[in-house]
């Protein structure tokens, strides 16, 4: 869930605490890459016409605290812009409170350097070098890459910044191409997560669809929901031009399903 409150956060009030701002570099050495989003849907960045009106965003249980400039929070989602105009910002109160309680800091911090920097930065498959490499752990570390992406997307459709959704898409399949489909833990997490026809749902199951070796299905069923089968249903019908959904409906014969008979 998420709430907004005018407040004037003190600055003082952060000093010595373990609060992460948006302006502190991540620890974690990451590869930049840039995103591949058509000529025609690039924006130039807002401009910081008033650097001291700013969103205080808490995040999760714990109420993390990051700092984001009012001017790009508001750039790319709606949701927040909204919020902002119903509260006053002026010399005296330039600050605002916006609670994330259901989002988590690593997720956030991937929203919030997109709303920066229009880009969020990978662990693994930054570039084309590193999607040479392989190493021992680099599949557990593509699954936690992937669930975060996906948490990312969950995020950004929460506050409604589509274009982070789909920035996330186009590394999602880029990936999977690369390391296939996601994980099953990630399948599941989607399925918990999203409503029908998301297209979360329409991409994991068609990774699936085609991916899956015929032997891995039964096994995959104890694992996974069944609207997920019905998905991958969906993406197999879709898939099949009209001709040969009618040659093989035609080509049903009674004996490929006879029993055994007894004939004493």
């Amino acid at each position: 869930m998420s709430s907004f409150y005018g407040s004037n956060v003190s600055e003082d009030s952060d000093s010595g605490s373990s609060r992460s701002s948006l302006t502190a570099k991540q620890t974690t050495t990451k590869q930049q890459i840039n995103p591949s989003i058509p000529e025609e849907k690039m924006e130039s960045q807002p401009f910081l016409s008033f650097p001291n009106e700013t969103i205080h965003f808490f995040i999760g249980e714990d109420e993390e605290h990051f700092v984001v400039h009012k001017e790009f929070a508001c750039r790319y989602s709606p949701v927040i812009e909204a919020a902002v105009n119903n509260e006053s910002i002026d010399a005296y109160n330039p600050s605002l409170r916006y609670y994330l309680d259901d989002a988590e800091p690593e997720t956030f911090t991937l929203l919030a350097e997109f709303l920066y920097c229009k880009n969020i930065t990978l662990k693994e498959h930054g570039n084309a070098y590193a999607d040479m490499e392989y190493t021992g752990d680099h599949k557990q570390r593509c699954i936690e890459q992937d669930l975060l992406l996906i948490k990312v997307w969950i995020l950004a459709n929460k506050l409604q910044i589509g274009i982070l959704q789909n920035l996330v898409i186009d590394h999602l399949v880029r990936i999977g191409k690369i390391c296939g489909p996601m994980s099953i833990l990630c399948l599941i997490y989607i399925y918990e997560n999203t409503f029908a026809q998301s297209p979360l749902r329409r991409l994991v199951a068609k990774q699936y669809a085609w991916q899956t070796p015929e032997d891995n299905w039964d096994s995959l069923a104890l694992f996974t929901p069944a609207t997920f089968f019905v998905d991958v249903v969906k993406a197999f019908a879709e898939a099949a031009p009209e001709n040969l959904k009618t040659k093989k409906f035609l080509s049903i014969t009674a004996d490929e399903y006879y029993v055994a008979e007894d004939t004493e």
